[in-house]
């Protein structure tokens, strides 16, 4: 995340930070709010005991199996999503290319919109 915050800040300008390189190589960021906008576009479905536990804001216990189920799931399908948009192009330094920073703000922006409440982990993961 601290990366991807930094990476964020240096394509800003107006700064002295230099962007870094190989972003294109990075497909997950472990944040709470990009489940709930894949699961709200139909991209993640909860089975319903998840989804009955994250409706009612119980505690998903940290690297429980839910949990985990829950990032692999976001991992997986922030690839095939980058893969998708990137279709046909193989220079990550073409305008059109898109790596895990625009696609990451993106969803976590909408995520914030999502009807359904992110799921509750005590981590510093997030």
């Amino acid at each position: 995340m601290a990366a991807l915050l930094y990476h964020g800040r240096a394509l800003e300008g107006g700064n002295t930070l230099t962007p870094l390189s190989g972003m294109h190589e990075i497909v997950a960021v472990e944040d709470y709010q990009v489940p709930r906008v894949l699961h709200e576009k139909k991209v993640l479905t909860y089975s319903p005991k998840l989804l009955s536990m994250i409706a009612e804001k119980k505690i998903i216990r940290r690297h429980s199996r839910p949990e985990v189920e829950i990032r692999a799931a976001t991992t997986a399908a922030n690839g095939f999503i980058l893969e998708e948009l990137n279709s046909g192009l193989t220079d990550p330094s073409h305008p059109d290319y898109w790596d895990i920073v625009p696609l990451d703000g993106a969803e976590w922006f909408d995520g914030r919109k999502a009807t359904l409440p992110h799921h509750l982990t005590p981590t510093t993961a997030y």
